[in-house]
């Protein structure tokens, strides 16, 4: 019994790799372990030499590895500005992977602006269809999100 804890990473890291690897543009990752998911995945980042960038309200964009911000300042606390700023980080990035962390109040409340949702819609198609070499992940302690 011991082993599960290990076992359950192994098998997350495993199929994580195999959803990264296929090149889907939205992931979801519901877990209320995000200290622990955070980890497993910059660590599955650096095996794969992909770049891991973090978005949270609360520090914007960062690059996980050297934790500093990226891009513009404080207006990428907003979803939409990160969103957008991601975007353009995937034309130039090779192997980026864009770790969104609890966005699901911008995106579920009903007087959310649909902006979010948008642009959320617009980087899943252009990783998908311009050939972006990223993944979007989204992380959050629930699995709500829209449509």
């Amino acid at each position: 019994m011991a082993d599960s804890p290990r076992h359950a990473r192994q098998l997350f890291l495993s199929e994580l790799d195999e959803l990264l690897r296929a090149h889907y543009p939205l992931i979801q990752i519901v877990t209320h372990e995000e200290d622990r998911a955070i980890a497993s995945i910059a660590e599955l980042c650096a095996e794969r030499g992909k770049t891991l960038f973090i978005w949270s309200t609360s520090r914007g964009v960062v690059q996980y590895d050297t934790d500093e911000q990226s891009g513009q300042g404080p207006s990428l606390h907003d979803l939409s500005a990160a969103l957008d700023y991601l975007n353009k980080l995937g034309e130039e990035q090779k192997n980026a992977v864009f770790l969104l962390l609890d966005p699901s109040p911008y995106l579920n409340i009903p007087q959310a602006n649909p902006l979010y949702r948008r642009s959320l819609r617009d980087l899943a198609t252009s990783i998908r269809t311009k050939g972006y070499a990223a993944s979007c992940l989204i992380l959050s302690p629930t699995a709500e999100m829209p449509i």
